[in-house]
């Protein structure tokens, strides 16, 4: 418990963030507030690059997946997301081709296909 707790006692953590919700890390990474937070949904990485293009590819970087217990890297957890098109729709052909977009272009596909540097 006193590694765990180490890092809020040693004021390595905002005070405020004990009471943070579900996005308010990312916000305060957007606002500089703080210098690491994980980010599982790519949110970040998204709103960084629209927003801000060359200060994400200067100044953010990705370390790569950590090391469990066993010296094997943790399980990656993922999301499966379902589309149903109905065969009798009235736009059949441009709802497969909106969930192509999706898929492949839009906000579900990543901007980055190569591995961050960390230095």
């Amino acid at each position: 418990m006193d590694s765990y707790t180490a890092i809020y006692r040693q004021g390595c953590t905002p005070p405020g963030s004990l009471t943070w919700g579900n996005i308010d890390n990312n916000e305060q990474f957007h606002a500089q507030k703080v210098v690491m937070t994980q980010n599982l949904t790519l949110s970040v990485a998204n709103a960084l690059t629209r927003e801000r293009p060359d200060g994400y590819d200067e100044n953010v970087a990705t370390i790569g997946w950590p090391l469990g217990p066993s010296g094997k890297l943790f399980p990656i957890v993922g999301l499966v997301f379902s589309a149903v098109v109905f065969k009798d729709g009235s736009n059949v052909a441009a709802a497969q081709d909106f969930i192509r977009f999706l898929a492949r272009e839009g906000w579900l596909a990543s901007r980055r296909t190569r591995p961050r540097s960390t230095s």
